[in-house]
């Protein structure tokens, strides 16, 4: 019997990719979508389910509905984000609400149906970014969001550790979108050309294979971070004296104006 695996977001260019991944690596998929039906693939192992991770009811009914179909799950992963870019000030509070609503309280409306159920070595991952390590000009609230997803997600690791449940929060660098389009306009990767070969996007096969194995291990850590990006800017940005790291985040900011 396959183990079941919910997924919300998974009309996303990503989410699509990660539920094809996960079946043909043995899992069932429930595969929650709030508008895009029509993006999920669908077969006997991959089941659409309507959820509105703003909304505490549809997350209840998703859930309920999952276990009266299956008796029971062994993984909820939380893919649903919005990323708006642009100068702080731009954005109303009303806008900050709505990111914060489904970055960080949408997952805590899953995670807060799901742990409690989680079977023993049952899991929760949470897909946060980048941009939840380091806060970069004109991605301030979407970075908010993220820091505060992990801050939960590193919290609940620890409380849950000893019940062997896991609560593991992946961060990944930037993702290519499928079709692959251009770099938005004005963005770091648009106005300086050579971020393209020295900090690559990581691709949605590589991040849905990260997922699978933290799946699959045994001992799953509380924190895994994809991309050479990641990896690159969060190495300089520990150990580069204040001064370097300030002047790189200046030049950038002054490529975007």
């Amino acid at each position: 019997m396959r183990p079941v695996i919910i997924v919300s977001g998974a009309s996303s260019s990503l989410g699509v990719i990660l539920c094809q991944e996960l079946v043909e690596n043995g899992y069932k998929v429930y595969a929650g979508y709030h508008f895009n039906r029509a993006k999920i693939l669908r077969n006997q192992y991959i089941v659409p389910i309507k959820l509105d991770i703003t909304s505490s009811d549809s997350c209840k009914k998703a859930i309920s509905k999952t276990i009266s179909k299956e008796k029971s799950f062994f993984a909820l992963i939380n893919l649903v984000a919005i990323s708006p870019s642009g100068e702080t000030l731009d954005f109303s509070v009303s806008d900050f609400q709505k990111i914060l609503d489904v970055n960080v309280v949408g997952s805590f409306r899953l995670i807060h149906e799901v742990l409690p159920k989680l079977p023993k070595n049952g899991r929760i991952i949470n897909i946060g970014s980048l941009s939840g390590l380091i806060s970069f000009p004109k991605f301030s609230l979407y970075s908010a969001s993220k820091f505060a997803l992990r801050a939960m997600s590193l919290s609940l690791y620890y409380e849950w550790l000893p019940k062997r449940r896991y609560v593991i929060h992946i961060a990944p660098g930037a993702i290519t979108k499928f079709p692959v389009s251009p770099p938005p306009p004005g963005s770091a990767r648009d106005r300086i050309p050579a971020l393209k070969w020295i900090l690559p996007l990581v691709t949605p096969q590589k991040v849905s294979q990260k997922i699978i194995a933290c799946l699959k291990d045994p001992n799953p850590p509380a924190e895994i971070l994809i991309g050479i990006d990641t990896l690159i800017l969060t190495v300089i940005k520990r150990f580069s004296p204040e001064i370097l790291w300030n002047s790189i985040q200046n030049f950038v900011w002054k490529k975007q104006q």
